[in-house]
C-alpha cells in the first residue's frame, strides 16, 4: 500500500492496512539493511544483531550515507530557512521511495531517495531493537491528534 495522501486523512482501516503491510516488510527491510551494510564497509550482518550496542557501529556508518535531494539547497546558517527547497519536478515518482513517504512529501523532499530508503532501514532497525527490548511493546496504528502539552518553565 503506497500511502499517496496526507497521514491524517487515512481512514482507521487504511491506517491499519498499512501498518500491517509496514510490519510485514521489517524482516525484508532488515535484511536489506544488512547487505547494504556489508557491502559498503559497514557493520556486518552478524554485527547487526538487533541487539542495543549494534546500534552505535549502524549509525556510525549511516550518517556517511546520508545525502540531500538534489534540488535542496541547505540553509547556510542555523535558524535560517533552505535557500531551494525541491519542487514537484525534483522528486522521484513515488513508486520510487519508501511507502510513507507519499504521506507529506514535502517532509520527504529534503533527502536523495537513497537516504530516504536508508532512513526507512534504519529506522526499521531502530524499532526492532526496541521492541526485542521491550517484549511488552507492540505495533498499533495511532488515531488520534497529539495535543501540545503546555511548557512547564523553571522558576528561579
Amino acid at each position: 500500500m503506497l500511502v499517496d495522501k496526507p497521514w491524517p486523512e487515512l481512514t482507521r482501516q487504511e491506517a491499519k492496512a498499512y501498518l500491517a503491510q509496514f510490519v510485514a516488510e521489517q524482516p525484508q527491510r532488515i535484511d536489506q539493511l544488512r547487505r547494504l551494510s556489508e557491502a559498503t564497509g559497514g557493520p556486518t550482518a552478524e554485527e547487526l544483531d538487533l541487539g542495543p550496542d549494534s546500534l552505535v557501529a549502524l549509525w556510525r556508518w549511516a550518517r556517511q550515507r546520508l545525502s540531500w535531494n538534489e534540488g535542496y539547497e541547505p540553509p547556510r546558517d542555523a535558524g535560517w530557512p533552505a535557500s531551494r527547497r525541491p519542487g514537484p519536478e525534483d522528486l522521484p515518482p513515488l513508486a520510487e521511495l519508501p511507502s510513507w513517504a507519499g504521506g507529506d512529501i514535502r517532509d520527504a523532499a529534503e533527502f536523495s531517495p537513497d537516504t530516504l530508503w536508508l532512513i526507512d532501514m534504519v529506522a526499521r532497525y531502530f524499532a526492532e531493537v526496541a521492541r526485542r527490548g521491550h517484549p511488552a511493546a507492540q505495533w498499533r496504528a495511532g488515531h488520534s491528534r497529539i495535543r501540545a502539552t503546555p511548557s512547564r518553565t523553571a522558576r528561579c
